[in-house]
């Protein structure tokens, strides 16, 4: 089977599906870059690391993915659902997202995830997350302990 941008998108989910980081990696070439609300901005090993940490902290995880559409100049979309716990703080997670990629000779070489830092806060963080995931403040000191978490990968 060709390695087309939407079989590249669909096997990295179905690996994501799996929690299998190793098979989700190899589609990104070594100087990936990847941004969502929760990660930021990261590249290279870092967004390895990240997709190890998620996988090994998601459980109970079922995903679903479709709509892809080619955007034009290698930039593709592909919409996901997921449903999982996040074992961090033990809370269910319904994430719905929307992933955009910039794929080159087979390589995915950009990488971003959009969906409500909030919505997703309220869920993996329970009432703190109610209460303060709309603040600026909160969403630091989440980020900067989701970045700690995959920096002590390292």
């Amino acid at each position: 089977m060709e390695n087309t941008p939407q079989v590249i998108m669909e096997q990295f989910y179905d690996a994501f599906s799996r929690r299998n980081p190793a098979d989700m990696n190899r589609y990104y070439t070594n100087n990936i870059y990847f941004s969502d609300p929760v990660f930021g901005l990261l590249d290279g090993d870092r967004v390895k690391e990240m997709w190890k940490f998620m996988c090994a902290n998601t459980l109970e995880l079922s995903l679903l993915h479709k709509n892809f559409s080619d955007r034009g100049d290698h930039y593709f979309t592909y919409e996901w659902v997921a449903n999982y716990r996040f074992l961090p703080t033990g809370k269910r997670v319904l994430l719905k997202a929307k992933a955009y990629m910039k794929i080159e000779n087979g390589e995915i070489v950009e990488h971003s995830d959009a969906y409500s830092f909030y919505k997703w806060v309220r869920q993996a963080y329970g009432i703190p997350g109610w209460l303060l995931g709309w603040s600026s403040v909160f969403k630091k000191r989440v980020r900067r302990k989701m970045l700690k978490q995959i920096g002590n990968s390292f």
